[in-house]
């Protein structure tokens, strides 16, 4: 299965938010692939909505080498600094559970949602009349 069959699955396992019909693969579109991420448009066929755009990273077969018998990914991202690569390779890889709780956390957000900032960002990101 190539990569961009597996998000066409990947989006087929969740639902639309409009008329909670689940998503097809049809309705997903590859709109440009770069190298290590895919952009695809994601439309309902039920409701025959625009759904959204969705940016997914992808790994290459080839991303892992051996060395000293543990894997270690090869992974260059021009944002983080070396630093910042090593003290994340701590962390286990984010799976597809750890997005679909994502996005369920987000798609049931309220209006309230401000209160999962914490206080202290908020009165930072506070734009003061004054201005």
């Amino acid at each position: 299965m190539d990569n961009f069959s597996v998000i066409q699955h990947f989006f087929t396992r969740m639902h639309c938010n409009l008329c909670a019909a689940p998503f097809e693969a049809d309705g997903i579109q590859l709109i440009r692939e770069e190298d290590g991420f895919y952009v695809v448009s994601v439309s309902c066929r039920a409701c025959d909505r625009q759904i959204g755009v969705a940016m997914v990273g992808v790994e290459n077969g080839d991303s892992l080498l051996e060395e000293d018998d543990e894997p270690r990914r090869i992974y260059a991202d021009p944002e983080l600094t070396e630093e910042e690569l090593e003290r994340l390779e701590q962390f286990p890889p984010i799976s597809y559970d750890d997005v679909l709780s994502a996005h369920t956390f987000f798609q049931n957000l309220d209006e309230r949602w401000k209160r999962f900032i914490p206080e202290e960002i908020r009165e930072r990101c506070t734009v003061s009349d004054t201005e």
